[in-house]
């Protein structure tokens, strides 16, 4: 996939949560600061996570559409993204402002090399949303019937070392599946092919329809289910939030608008970023498939701590995830939580 640049520009305002909005400058539609009502407008470029069409970039099309962005009087330059580990480079190298990267990923990385100075400002998506899936009306109607089976997905999935873990949190013993290494295309192909009885597929993307077609009903076993794993996070460099205090706070907001509309409506806002998604990105899905898909892993997912903001994980949260990286995937050097992620700018 290519990378692809586009200029974000306000789309229709609508009406959310009073306490989300206080503290924006209002803008108008247009980008010159005699006439939108800001001060000034600050130009702000962000790497997606991949192409804009999975789970973890939706929010970013409602901030665009609904014109959250722009009423934070911020003018966004989107880069699409290509995976986690290349919005830490984007990012971590100054070339983007801010990022939606694995939360999984960023313990990792920062792990391994402390110098990224990466930090999450926000979290976008409080559940992980990679899963194990198997066919519904075959050999595996509980977890304990993955026992013999066999998994196939590729040599970097994060969830193989992890597999321990959820055997004895889910009810099975790991050390039976029999694990095949594949590439990320294959696993489809050989699971489809029932060469396979189980392969891994995140949660709400739009194969999870598309695969029924030719193999039935999915069952799935969501990581996020069993273990403490937070899914995605809006990151930025720790020295950038820290000289720009005032523009991450505001986008932040604007994120935190979409991230609210997602929790209270996740049918409808996820209908207007697919909608966006037909103009702005190349050959997506159709808005059904991606509703379809989408809105069940949506309404599962977007599940914040009770009494606290939208886009707030807890310390704590951050900590328990940690020690079962630390202890079932070799992590190594883990970070300090306090480094790796604030709240500090969520309203």
């Amino acid at each position: 996939m290519g990378t692809h640049r586009t200029r974000l520009r306000r789309g229709p305002v609508v009406a959310v949560v009073a306490v989300l909005v206080a503290g924006l400058a209002g803008c108008s539609a247009s980008d010159d600061p005699q006439t939108t009502g800001c001060d000034r407008i600050d130009k702000v470029k962000f790497q997606s996570n991949w192409d804009g069409t999975p789970p973890q970039d939706h929010y970013f099309w409602v901030a665009k559409e609904r014109g959250y962005f722009a009423d934070a009087c911020l003018d966004v330059e989107l880069e699409f993204g290509k995976g986690s580990s290349g919005v830490a480079q984007m990012v971590s190298a100054g070339r983007a402002d801010f990022g939606t990267m694995s939360a999984v990923a960023l313990v990792q990385a920062t792990a391994k090399d402390p110098a990224l100075r990466l930090i999450s400002v926000a979290v976008t998506l409080p559940k992980d949303l990679n899963a194990w899936i198997y066919r519904a009306d075959g050999n595996i109607q509980k977890p304990k019937d993955f026992e013999g089976k066999t998994l196939g997905t590729t040599a970097e999935n994060f969830m193989v070392p992890l597999l321990p873990a959820l055997g004895a949190a889910a009810g099975f013993d790991a050390s039976t599946v029999k694990i095949v290494t594949t590439d990320i295309g294959g696993r489809i192909s050989l699971f489809a092919n029932g060469r396979l009885d189980i392969t891994s597929l995140g949660y709400g993307e739009v194969p999870n329809v598309t695969l029924t077609e030719s193999v039935g009903e999915l069952g799935r076993l969501v990581l996020s289910d069993y273990l403490p794993m937070i899914g995605y996070s809006l990151v930025a460099r720790s020295d950038y939030v820290n000289k720009n205090p005032e523009v991450t706070k505001r986008f932040v907001g604007a994120v935190q608008r979409a991230l609210t509309d997602f929790v209270k409506d996740p049918e409808s806002t996820l209908r207007t970023a697919a909608e966006v998604m037909q103009e702005k990105v190349t050959s997506p899905p159709s808005v059904d498939l991606i509703l379809k898909a989408g809105t069940p892993a949506m309404k599962d997912l977007m599940v914040y701590e009770d009494g606290v903001a939208v886009g707030h994980v807890s310390p704590e949260a951050w900590e328990e995830m940690i020690a079962v990286l630390s202890k079932y995937a070799n992590l190594t050097n883990a970070p300090n939580v306090a480094d790796l992620a604030t709240n500090e700018f969520l309203s």
